[in-house]
This record gives structure tokens, sequence and C-alpha cells, in this order.
């Protein structure tokens, strides 16, 4: 896995050559503003519940081993037949959730990066958004708890989404995973 981690380099620094010239050795102070490291490319998950499912969990083991909050993924939800008109998803771990009540959708498109709730098309649905359970819009996992929470929230270690809808639901994550520093 390749990991970036954005830093701000908060004092100069100056570079002492050694080994005729061919090694440097210098020391940088800097902030980790973000504090955690992340996946440099995104990683993306798909799961489709059964065709007569009104409502169920979801595990996304392709965000396995992720050890930090996760607030900027993309969900786009599409029903598996017919229209959503009211969707309930709720991340297991974190107590987050997102609730979607309106006119019917052939798609919904919760953009946590950018604080957003479109439909496929691209119109706003925000106005049709009677509830978000916490500050952003549905982040994934953060791990700050007990090694039995982890356990019971998040089976062999993966994120738990729970759902319920008019309908049965596919869920596309897209997003990079996050890790605490340390």
């Amino acid at each position: 896995d390749v990991r970036q981690c954005y830093v701000e380099v908060v004092e100069p620094y100056s570079m002492e050559s050694t080994g005729a010239g061919t090694i440097a050795e210098f020391n940088v102070s800097m902030v980790v503003p973000a504090a955690f490291w992340e996946d440099v490319y995104d990683t993306q998950s798909s799961i489709s519940a059964a065709p007569t499912a009104r409502s169920g969990s979801f595990v996304v083991t392709d965000f396995d081993g992720a050890t930090a909050p996760m607030a900027d993924l993309v969900f786009e939800i599409t029903p598996v037949s017919g229209n959503i008109t009211s969707l309930t998803v709720k991340d297991r771990g974190s107590g987050n959730y997102i609730t979607y009540k309106g006119v019917a959708q052939t798609s919904i498109v919760i953009d946590a990066r950018n604080a957003t709730v479109a439909s496929g098309s691209g119109t706003d649905l925000m106005r049709d958004i009677p509830a978000v359970g916490s500050s952003t819009l549905l982040s994934r996992s953060p791990y700050f708890r007990t090694e039995g929470e982890v356990i019971a929230n998040h089976p062999n270690g993966a994120p738990v989404l729970e759902w319920s809808c008019n309908t049965a639901i596919a869920i596309k994550i897209t997003g990079r995973r996050k890790y605490l520093i340390g």
C-alpha cells in the first residue's frame, strides 16, 4: 500500500553534506494538520442487497484495516429496482447516519467531502434530509473505541453500514482509507 500524509514545515532547515556530497542529513520540524495517513489512491467498494430486502447491513470489507475516521467519502446509492423515496443509512461504529425522505430518486449521491446530497442528475436534495446524525455527512467508522466495541461493531475489523429503505439498494463507496499516525 502507498500512503501519504500532508504536513506543514514550521521552521527553516539546512542540510549538511557528507560522503563527498552524495548524502545529506537534515532535520525538519513540521506539523501534521490532519493527524492521519491516507491512501494515495481512492478505494471503491460496491455492495448490493437481495432484491426483496428492505433493510439490512453491509460489511464494507474493502475498507478493512483503516484506523482513522474517513469523513470525506462519496456514497452513491441506487435502488436494485424501483425508486428511492425513503432511506436511512447508518455507520454502526460511529453512530453517524443520514435520512432521506422525498420525491422518487433513481440514485442519491452523498458527498461527505463537500457536504452535499444530490440526485444522480445533480439536483440538490439537502432540503429532503430531515436528519443527519453527526457533524459530517455519514463519516466512516472512527476507531477511537475500546477493543470490545470495535469487535462488536466491526466484524473482522471491517466497517458496517446499516440501512433501511422503501426498496432494496446498492451502495458504491469511493474514497481514501485513513490511518492513525503512530
